[in-house]
């Protein structure tokens, strides 16, 4: 039987360029020697560090693969989920959501290769991990451009 874990996050970051309502959504393209999905543009995810809640995790990893600090941050109401079939594992990630400064300097880890700053339609059409577009959809929706998001920020992170 699958063992239920949930030691990861996701998150997505975003901006809103000057004069628009629409936001930016920043993805990552991972680089070529990752083991895991080398050349694919995500989201910013990592692991739980012991002792780390998931929100530390979330801002601990938006700082060491983008270099950016949030002027705001939400909890998604979304929750991600993914199969380890080589450890029979089910994974269950929570999603964050940040808002940072459109000028704000990005220094990528060795993880990533390469950053962009796209639209929602041009952001959902190069993501191809499911829960990666399906965390930006709620993120945009719910957060960014819905009536709820004072719902779901977090204060003082």
């Amino acid at each position: 039987m699958p063992k239920i874990i949930s030691n990861t996050v996701q998150a997505h970051i975003a901006c809103f360029p000057k004069g628009s309502d629409r936001p930016l959504f920043l993805l990552l393209k991972r680089a070529e020697n990752e083991t895991i999905y080398p050349n694919v543009w995500q989201a910013v995810t990592g692991w739980i560090e012991l002792g780390e809640t998931a929100l530390e995790t979330a801002l601990r990893e938006l700082k060491e693969e983008t270099g950016l600090v949030p002027k705001k941050s939400w909890t998604v109401p979304y929750i991600t989920s993914f199969f380890d079939a080589k450890k029979d594992e089910i994974h269950l990630s929570p999603v964050f959501g940040f808002l940072v400064d459109e000028d704000a300097e990005i220094k990528l880890s060795n993880e990533h290769c390469a950053f962009e700053w796209l639209s929602y339609e041009d952001c959902c059409d190069r993501l191809i991990i499911p829960t990666h577009i399906e965390g930006t959809k709620v993120f945009c929706d719910f957060i960014l451009c819905g009536s709820s998001g004072e719902s779901y920020e977090i204060i003082n992170t």
